[in-house]
């Protein structure tokens, strides 16, 4: 069966309600404009006709909530792995507040990107007929076709900020998903790795002079500690 009828689509009820949730009623289409670099009368024009979105708006609004990039293209979430639907919404499970290191490391992770295509226009001078294969390729090589020292700083620095907010991703994740799944002998070794790991994002972001937020990771570390020493007690009381 065909997921449009009667001019509805189901990608088209997500997008509409994901955009109900994050913008204000009164300066709705301003700000999408804004936001997405997609023109005011095209959002009116679908807002108002409905039916199946353009590729240009969905992914305009998948760039500018990428948290919700995936549950707008699929209808399903992944709330463990940082792929969330709108409050209310999501299957298999209802969605939780999306969660600051999610949507900041999703932000680096794009802005990283559209920076690097800058260099790869610049690298190759007819970049604009480059194969997508060719354009990822220099952009993940990026240190080896930037001459000059301030660009190549420039893009290392670019890069050296997206892999610590990875790796601070990678500390939740590992909070979030396998944490709970541990013995609770093993789930104090986890807990001293994680510490350390995050003592030396934080070690390195200084060094380097890059404004990455540890406080909502941390805060969630400290909290599955009180938890597990809590269970630890827990234990040691059963066994007197």
């Amino acid at each position: 069966m065909s997921s449009e009828v009667a001019g509805k689509s189901a990608i088209g009820d997500r997008l509409r309600l994901l955009i109900s949730s994050q913008t204000p009623e009164k300066r709705r289409f301003p700000l999408l404009r804004e936001l997405t670099g997609v023109t005011e009368s095209t959002w009116r024009t679908w807002w108002s006709r409905g039916g199946v979105p353009s590729g240009a708006l969905v992914e305009g609004a998948a760039k500018t909530w990428p948290e919700y990039a995936f549950w707008i293209s699929t209808g399903v979430e992944d709330q463990q792995f940082g792929h969330f639907a709108p409050k209310g919404c999501g299957f298999p499970t209802a969605t939780r507040a999306s969660e600051e290191v999610v949507k900041t490391y999703f932000e680096t992770l794009l802005k990283a990107n559209q920076e690097l295509e800058t260099y790869v226009d610049m690298f190759w001078e007819d970049g604009f007929d480059l194969p997508v294969e060719a354009r990822d390729l220099t952009k993940r090589n990026i240190g080896s076709f930037v001459d000059e020292a301030s660009e190549k700083e420039r893009a290392q620095r670019l890069l050296a900020n997206l892999l610590l907010c990875r790796k601070l991703r990678h500390v939740e994740i590992m909070l979030d998903v396998l944490l709970p799944i541990l013995s609770l002998k093993s789930r104090g070794v986890v807990l001293d790795d994680l510490t350390e790991k995050l003592r030396a994002i934080n070690l390195d972001a200084k060094k380097l002079e890059l404004p990455i937020s540890l406080l909502a990771v941390r805060e969630k570390l400290e909290s599955a500690r009180q938890d597990y020493l809590g269970s630890v007690d827990l234990m040691k009381s059963i066994e007197q």
